[in-house]
């Protein structure tokens, strides 16, 4: 949570307006006075204690150099008084506004289309295939955590701070292989509601659940995903699956034809390639 103070300005970063809170803490629309450039500054409340300060601190530390792919980076940060601290991110949203994968699900009547839920999942496993090779987990993820921008790439907001804080070791180097696993079932969770609208069954998916997604792809990969004992094992796992698809069967092409076609027929943020 945030101290609840509202300032006008924060160093070089003018604070024009207010936005939608995150569960960290109290964000603001920003210019850079100089370059004339959009940011984000967050306002996050800390212990007063010395102990919780060293431990946020070396968070940010340790993320601000990590530049994580899809992780947004962090550009800026200082102590403020009584308890508090401010950090700078990029501004990735539309205008003047931040644009999160649940907004865009919401857009679209609640629901993406097979091609952009695995272009999500992609960027989401990249991040956290670094993250884990480096030895920063992220821990849960909420799908407002995770931002879009104008090309249709996808960031995920102070990607592994609280779980470095909560760890009281900034430092720490070795990828825990449960959280690692966790972290993947978390991307396919958040991914089955993106394109079926639901949430998906606790005990696995079957064929019925995967309705529209064709038996190969992106509908094998939630077989995989979900499965409560053959989950993978870590990112790395995850994301070769995903860009390794097996070869669709005979009976399994008409049930692809219209997905693709649906596709490839609506565009929207997540189905244009960055350049």
């Amino acid at each position: 949570m945030a101290d609840g103070s509202v300032p006008h300005s924060f160093g070089p970063y003018e604070l024009t307006r207010p936005l939608p809170p995150s569960r960290h803490g109290l964000r603001q629309m920003a210019v850079h006075r100089r370059t004339q450039t959009s940011h984000v500054v967050h306002t996050l409340a800390i212990g007063a204690d010395r102990s919780s300060v060293r431990r946020v601190l070396a968070a940010l530390e340790r993320l601000s150099a990590s530049r994580l792919p899809h992780a947004l980076p962090i550009s800026d940060f200082a102590l403020i008084e009584p308890s508090g601290v401010r950090v700078v991110t990029p501004h990735v949203g539309a205008h003047d506004s931040l644009f999160t994968i649940s907004d865009l699900a919401r857009g679209k009547g609640g629901r993406l289309t097979p091609s952009e839920t695995t272009r999500a999942i992609e960027h989401l496993l990249e991040a956290f295939d670094a993250g884990q090779r480096a030895g920063v987990h992220h821990g849960h993820l909420g799908p407002d955590e995770v931002l879009v921008d104008s090309r249709g790439s996808v960031h995920v907001e102070f990607y592994g701070m609280a779980f470095l804080i909560a760890s009281q070791n900034a430092n720490v180097s070795d990828p825990d292989p449960v959280e690692s696993a966790r972290e993947v079932r978390r991307v396919a969770d958040i991914a089955f509601q993106l394109v079926t609208g639901a949430q998906p069954p606790p005990g696995g998916v079957f064929a019925r659940d995967l309705a529209g997604l064709g038996r190969g792809g992106l509908a094998a990969w939630f077989g995989r995903a979900l499965d409560p004992l053959e989950g993978f094992a870590n990112a790395s796992d995850a994301l070769h699956a995903l860009r390794n698809p097996p070869p669709a069967t005979p009976e399994g092409l008409p049930r692809l034809i219209p997905t693709v076609r649906s596709a490839l027929g609506f565009r929207s943020a997540l189905g244009r390639r960055p350049r």
